[in-house]
């Protein structure tokens, strides 16, 4: 029988799919872009209300140049690789687990749909947000300054990626046979 290997994502895949159907790949590209320039703008706003100031234009086309300038974020995010979403993951998970009630609305929508993509397109990136959101379960006991609504929408993105990785295994299983082998990474 076949071997079918679990050491990629089949929820990124999907992502890549329709870009390597229509034979181009600058949509996902600028999806990627897109995604971090949204999180950079919502974490300069939030931390300049914060902080008691407004972020103007002039901020964000700073920081802009700043990052573009010091940082591999723009070489990353042209990547076609899950790797962008480690750190746009942990960005979304300090938003919702220490930044809570500084959020809008759509801004803990976008933080929230950002890390369950994190977790469905990276085990990885599942492994590392569990261990956070235990931590910071722990630290709430010793009256660590994170938000419990915060906490629980981490948790279910959590969930949101083992309930991702249970339905692969299960349609691999149903379709072949025997469940997918994970190779070690």
């Amino acid at each position: 029988p076949a071997v079918v290997l679990k050491g990629r994502s089949i929820y990124y895949g999907a992502l890549l799919y329709p870009a390597q159907w229509l034979g181009n790949f600058w949509g996902v590209a600028i999806f990627h872009a897109l995604l971090c320039a949204v999180a950079i703008m919502l974490t300069i706003a939030t931390l300049r209300r914060v902080m008691g100031g407004e972020a103007t234009r002039y901020t964000f086309a700073g920081v802009g140049l700043l990052l573009a300038a010091l940082t591999p974020v723009g070489y990353f995010a042209s990547y076609m690789l899950p790797d962008v979403f480690g750190a746009l993951g942990l960005l979304a998970a300090g938003h919702l687990l220490f930044l809570w009630s500084e959020q809008s609305r759509a801004s803990r929508f976008f933080w929230f749909a950002l890390l369950a993509l994190a977790t469905l397109f990276h085990t990885a990136n599942m492994l590392l947000v569990t261990l956070l959101a235990l931590v910071v379960a722990i630290g709430l006991a010793f009256r660590l300054p994170a938000s419990k609504p915060g906490l629980t929408a981490v948790v279910g993105t959590v969930i949101i990626g083992f309930l991702g990785q249970f339905a692969f295994s299960w349609g691999v299983e149903h379709a072949t046979g025997a469940a997918p082998v994970r190779p070690p990474f």
